[in-house]
């Protein structure tokens, strides 16, 4: 597992509350959802820094899916795991963990589909060249699913380049 964990640039260690736990004493599956959201937050703030302003471009929750693997007790020790994985023209795929340092356990994963959308034209755009930059110069092994060059995309030379020469940026076929 500690493999699938180096793949993930990005930590996030979270706090348990005794608020965020049931009757069972184990963080209730409602909660996970707020850790990932927190966790996804912290992310955008690392990779995007100034770039994202949610008055005009904001990211949209298309689809969410979540894994609970094992019970995360109130005195465990974890740390969230996010990584953009995949590429679209205006949506892109996003993968989270939650790990336990206590016990070295995989406590829950968290695939999303999430969407690039401008609140002043009520519609989704597509994802500003600034980010995809940003998110491939961060993360490795991204999937970009729309080809370039493709009338869809506005990407530049250096992008181009950046694909070109990194053999972990895989092209959806």
């Amino acid at each position: 597992m500690q493999n699938t964990i180096n793949q993930y640039k990005h930590a996030t260690p979270i706090d348990i509350r005794f608020s965020d736990c049931d009757i069972l004493g184990h963080v209730n599956n409602a909660i996970y959802q707020q850790y990932f959201d927190f966790a996804r937050m912290r992310y955008f703030q690392k990779v995007l820094e100034e770039e994202i302003n949610w008055h005009e471009n904001a990211v949209m929750v298309a689809t969410i899916t979540i894994d609970y693997l094992s019970p995360i007790p109130l005195d465990d020790d974890i740390t969230l795991y996010t990584r953009i994985d995949a590429l679209g023209n205006k949506s892109m795929g996003m993968t989270q963990l939650i790990y336990s340092q206590k016990d070295r356990k995989l406590r829950a994963t968290n695939k999303a589909v999430l969407v690039c959308y401008n609140r002043k034209q009520n519609a989704t755009v597509s994802i500003p060249e600034s980010w995809r930059r940003r998110f491939l110069g961060y993360d490795r092994n991204i999937t970009v699913k729309v080809p370039f060059g493709s009338p869809d995309t506005k990407t530049t030379v250096e992008e181009k380049e950046t694909v070109r020469k990194d053999p972990s940026i895989r092209r959806a076929t």
